[in-house]
């Protein structure tokens, strides 16, 4: 049981920056990679990514067999939808103000294509928690109410000014992605 002082409100990641709401959401989503206290790249959907000689381009090779909550593969499409949508959110875009454009080299594949040189651009990249494209528009306003990511808890309900839960997720991948011991959550609105 983990505790919030405040509502979260919403569970989609380009619609709020609160810390309660971003709780919860780094449980539900993950992002492409995640920053160690060292600085060093750890792999979270992203496999590997390479950096372009004039280093304006990152090329990310998405994790093989990842799926999200509801089943759907992810895709490098789902990347750059997840970008694009960060791109015009006021609380999410300046994690992505260098990118010029993402673009989907193949399914596994996403190449994000930067304005100019940024070397933070992998701290603010790792902010970036992916949605599954199909999910949100097929949701549309009701998707910040049912959120679908690939983080190691899925969402099972939200009694406002009350609680959160998460449940373990279902799809597993057991590699240094993910923790491998986790138990359901519960997280309490004091």
């Amino acid at each position: 049981v983990i505790s919030l002082k405040s509502d979260p409100k919403t569970f989609d990641p380009v619609s709020t920056s609160t810390s309660s709401a971003n709780t919860v959401m780094f449980q539900i989503y993950d992002s492409l990679i995640h920053m160690n206290e060292e600085f060093e790249v750890e792999p979270r959907l992203a496999e590997s990514y390479k950096v372009s000689d004039d280093e304006k381009t990152y090329t990310f090779k998405l994790a093989e067999g990842v799926k999200f909550h509801n089943g759907e593969a992810l895709k490098a499409s789902d990347v750059v939808y997840s970008i694009k949508r960060a791109q015009k959110s006021p609380y999410t875009s300046a994690y992505v103000d260098s990118v010029d454009y993402a673009e989907a080299v193949d399914d596994n594949t996403v190449a994000v294509h930067l304005t100019d040189v940024d070397a933070s651009f992998l701290e603010k990249i790792q902010i970036i928690m992916i949605v599954n494209e199909k999910t949100v528009k097929d949701a549309g306003k009701s998707y910040a109410d049912h959120p679908v990511g690939t983080g190691p808890y899925k969402f099972v309900s939200y009694k406002a000014g009350v609680e959160v839960k998460l449940t373990i997720t279902a799809v597993r991948r057991e590699s240094k992605m993910w923790i491998t011991r986790l138990s359901p959550m519960t997280i309490r609105l004091r």
